[in-house]
């Protein structure tokens, strides 16, 4: 199995550091601290580092195609305009019941934002996954979830993958069917067998896919990023980080060769700076929500 090592790119000091997103437009790299509701952004060119306070739990965001930022907050979905937050999308309350707030999102390939919920206390399964195309259009994907997080599509868009973080019986990462004309998902079934790592409590969290069609997870518990395939389950390369809480990673670079990566700090523990690691595959671009 091909060993790597990741280097420290930013001392964020993120509680929850998570959602990276990188821009080839500027070379500059996004991401989230979800519990300070804190979207920080590093010019890689530069190095220069700074943040923009939302002011409320920031579970995940995408780039949009009119140059600003969607974004998943406690109630809602949300078109980040500088310090503004314009209201796009509220999905029905019922989706989102109290002690409730949206996770881990993307872009799928056309476009859509993707996103799901997670639930307090963490052993509930009353977490979704919803699909938004438009203002105030929105569909469930999947529910009966415990944490919504770690999404990815197949490279012809037909297939996509996605963790569910507190789903022990058994644990496993899902592939379904997907419909790029209507974004719909169907066939839920194992990609990955995560039972045996959830039982010494490494879970799987965000993830992102290569040129190959590989899954590179994100291991809470573990300090790693992993890479499955998920056509045979087998491991075939790992990420090593010297913090434990490893929460989502992204392609990313002028080449789209390395890989950056989130961390969490969590009880004060080591942690919540960001990562780069070189994997020796590249990855992609990132889509960009279409705006209406």
């Amino acid at each position: 199995m091909k060993e790597i090592q990741a280097t420290l790119l930013a001392d964020s000091k993120c509680v929850l550091g998570e959602g990276p997103v990188y821009d080839e437009t500027c070379h500059g790299l996004y991401w989230t601290d979800i519990t300070t509701g804190r979207l920080h952004f590093m010019d890689l060119e530069t190095g220069e580092h700074n943040y923009l306070h939302i002011g409320r739990n920031l579970g995940c965001f995408a780039l949009t195609d009119k140059g600003r930022i969607v974004a998943g907050l406690n109630d809602g979905i949300y078109i980040l305009d500088g310090p503004r937050c314009i209201p796009y999308c509220k999905p029905a309350e019922g989706l989102r019941p109290p002690d409730t707030r949206y996770n881990d999102g993307k872009c799928d390939p056309f476009g859509r934002f993707v996103l799901g919920t997670s639930v307090e206390p963490n052993d509930s399964e009353k977490g979704c996954l919803v699909s938004v195309d438009g203002r105030d259009s929105y569909q469930v994907l999947c529910d009966g979830l415990g944490c919504s997080n770690g999404l990815a599509w197949s490279l012809d868009g037909k297939t996509m993958y996605h963790v569910d973080t507190l789903d022990f019986s058994p644990s496993v990462i899902s592939a379904f069917d997907y419909d790029p004309a209507t974004g719909a998902a169907s066939n839920r079934r194992q990609a990955v067998d995560f039972t045996e790592k959830a039982k010494s409590g490494i879970l799987p969290d965000g993830m992102a896919i290569d040129e190959n069609g590989n899954l590179w997870i994100a291991e809470w518990g573990n300090y790693c990023v992993a890479c499955y395939d998920p056509r045979t389950g087998e491991q075939i390369a790992r990420i090593s980080l010297p913090v434990e809480h490893v929460t989502c990673c992204t392609f990313g670079g002028k080449n789209f060769d390395k890989l950056y990566i989130t961390t969490a700090s969590i009880s004060g523990e080591p942690g919540g700076g960001v990562y780069v690691a070189e994997p020796g595959v590249h990855g992609f671009p990132t889509t960009r929500f279409k705006e209406t």
